[in-house]
C-alpha cells in the first residue's frame, strides 16, 4: 500500500509540474489575445467615433449657408460628438471644414476656403467632451470663417434660372494611441499612433430668396 500510495503522489506531482508548464507555455498567448481585443475595441471606438463626428459637422455645416461662422459652429458640433477619451489620443484632433472641391473629393486642408481648427479637452464638469481652441470662455467664435459668405452658392436663382448648390467637407483626424505600441504598431503599418480621419461631404441648404440678392 505504501508503494502504490507513493506512486499515486508521484503521479500527482507529475500532473502538477506539467500542468504549470503548459500554463506558462499559453499564458503570453492569452496575454496577447486580451491586449489585443482591447486595443482594437479602443481603435474601433475611436475610428467610429471620428466617423460620427465627422457626420455631426457636415449636417451643421450643410444648414448654415449663409451663416459667417459656419465653419466654427460646424466644428463645434464634429468636437461635441467626438465622444473618445483624450488618453487614447496622441496630440489634438483637428476639424477642417471648407468648400468641397470634386477634383480633390477627400482634401480639405489645402483648400483655400479651408477653416482647420484644433480641438481640445476641456476637462470641465458638464461640459462637452472636447471644443475648438478657437472657442473664448463664453461659448463665442471668431466673426468670420474663411469661406465667405459672398462666394458660396446655395440655390439662388441666377438670370431667371435654378441656382447652384456648392457641397461642404468636413474632415475630421487624430492620432490614436496604441496601449502596446511594440505589439501592435505592426498592424497600422508599424505607426505607433496611426492618423484615423473621417471625411463627410454635404450640399448646403437652399435658403429663402429673400436672402438671395
Amino acid at each position: 500500500m505504501g508503494r502504490k500510495a507513493a506512486g499515486r503522489a508521484a503521479r500527482c506531482r507529475g500532473e502538477r509540474g506539467a500542468a504549470m508548464v503548459e500554463f506558462a507555455l499559453i499564458l503570453p498567448l492569452i496575454v496577447l489575445l486580451t491586449f489585443g481585443i482591447i486595443e482594437f475595441a479602443i481603435a474601433f471606438n475611436t475610428d467610429s467615433n471620428i466617423n460620427q463626428a465627422g457626420r455631426a459637422g457636415g449636417r451643421t455645416a450643410a444648414i448654415l449657408s449663409t451663416d459667417p461662422q459656419m465653419a466654427y459652429k460646424a466644428g463645434a458640433a464634429a468636437a461635441t460628438s467626438l465622444d473618445i477619451s483624450p488618453g487614447t489620443v496622441q496630440g489634438s484632433p483637428t476639424v477642417c471644414v471648407a468648400k468641397f472641391n470634386p477634383a480633390q473629393p477627400t482634401s480639405c486642408i489645402n483648400n483655400a476656403f479651408a477653416t482647420v481648427m484644433t480641438l481640445v479637452h476641456p476637462g470641465k464638469p458638464n461640459s462637452p467632451v472636447w471644443q475648438i481652441a478657437d472657442e473664448d470662455d463664453q461659448g463665442n467664435f471668431p466673426a468670420a470663417d474663411n469661406w465667405p459668405v459672398s462666394q458660396r452658392s446655395y440655390g439662388c436663382p441666377v438670370n431667371g434660372q435654378p441656382g447652384n448648390y456648392d457641397k461642404v467637407i468636413v474632415l475630421v483626424q487624430a492620432n490614436h494611441k496604441l496601449l502596446v505600441p511594440g505589439l501592435f504598431s505592426v498592424f497600422f503599418n508599424n505607426d505607433s499612433s496611426p492618423k484615423f480621419n473621417a471625411v463627410a461631404v454635404f450640399q448646403l441648404e437652399p435658403v429663402s430668396t429673400n436672402n438671395c440678392s
